[in-house]
């Protein structure tokens, strides 16, 4: 059984759907780390198709942050963008908020975005929701 009339013209047309199809499939495989998953499982790797440890806990995290910044000072927040590696680029925090020693959050009124050098930060906490719904965040000194 055949569909319709296979030109040259049609082919090529067809062959550039499929292959743009294919790339962005791949592509949507490899960056979400749903293909090292299933490889995983598999026992064939125990890769992760992300760029370094640093980038797979961003992408995999979607909650707030505390940045530890030099200092002692803190940073609570929603990141919407972060650095590819851990010393090089800018985090993108928005809903912002210094954190004193007191557990006290100190809202940044009248910031929409705050950009925060990456080779400042020292330490990252990753919030869990639970956490964010409660926020008590610690400053590490019990």
């Amino acid at each position: 059984m055949t569909v319709g009339n296979w030109t040259d013209e049609t082919q090529l047309v067809w062959s550039v759907v499929i292959a743009i199809l294919l790339g962005l499939l791949v592509a949507h495989l490899a960056n979400t780390d749903k293909l090292h998953s299933h490889l995983r499982n598999l026992g064939i790797t125990h890769q992760t198709s992300y760029s370094s440890e640093w980038y797979g806990a961003f992408s995999q995290n979607r909650g707030y942050v505390v940045l530890h910044l030099a200092g002692q000072r803190r940073l609570y927040g929603w990141p919407e963008e972060w650095p590819s590696t851990s010393n090089q680029g800018h985090f993108v925090v928005s809903v912002a908020e210094w954190l004193d020693g007191d557990h006290k959050r100190i809202p940044l009124t009248g910031v929409e975005k705050i950009l925060i050098k990456a080779s400042e930060v020292e330490m990252v906490e990753l919030m869990s929701p639970l956490a964010e719904n409660h926020m008590e965040v610690h400053d590490g000194r019990s």
